[in-house]
């Protein structure tokens, strides 16, 4: 290999990896958020596990957790040692664990006009992604259901990955 063509190759090579990490850094926040669960027994650590590791599989790198974080002056030791764990489990994963201490309605009108909307989430996803396009200041977008409806969160995860 001549000088000319080992220089292309190395441009090549860097422009490819600038175009991976400028694309990967477009939404450098893709959330899920974790609630349904108060961390009184041990299966809520079992189950928000679960939660966290299909996020991981699928790109998502932050989790918003409302665990009844808003009562900590009443919470047991055992309380505490739960959430250690949920903390070690982010920690293993490479997710952010964001503490979500107050927070207001779940998933605004989606619910009243499609409470199950498997069929439009690549249509959903595309819309919020343009929307987010046109507005200064989007970090990212999150997985946020309701009554612990899970089953979703892959193909977000995908679907957000796909569309950067």
């Amino acid at each position: 290999m001549n000088n000319n063509t080992a220089s292309r190759w190395i441009t090549l090579t860097l422009l490819a990896i600038c175009a991976a990490q400028a694309s990967a850094a477009q939404y450098p926040d893709r959330l899920v958020w974790v609630f349904g669960w108060n961390l009184n027994r041990e299966s809520d650590v079992a189950d928000i596990t679960r939660v966290l590791e299909t996020a991981a599989k699928h790109g998502i790198n932050g989790a918003v957790l409302s665990a009844g974080l808003d009562t900590f002056s009443r919470r047991t030791p055992d309380y505490f040692d739960r959430l250690e764990q949920v903390k070690k489990t982010c920690d293993s994963l490479n997710i952010e664990l964001i503490p979500g201490v107050f927070s207001i309605g779940y998933a605004g009108s989606l619910p009243g006009v499609n409470r199950n909307p498997a069929e439009g989430l690549p249509v959903l996803v595309k819309a919020w992604m343009e929307l987010a396009a046109a507005m200064d200041n989007v970090r990212g977008f999150m997985y946020t259901p309701w009554q612990k409806k899970y089953e979703l969160l892959g193909e977000f995860g995908d679907l957000i990955k796909a569309q950067q």
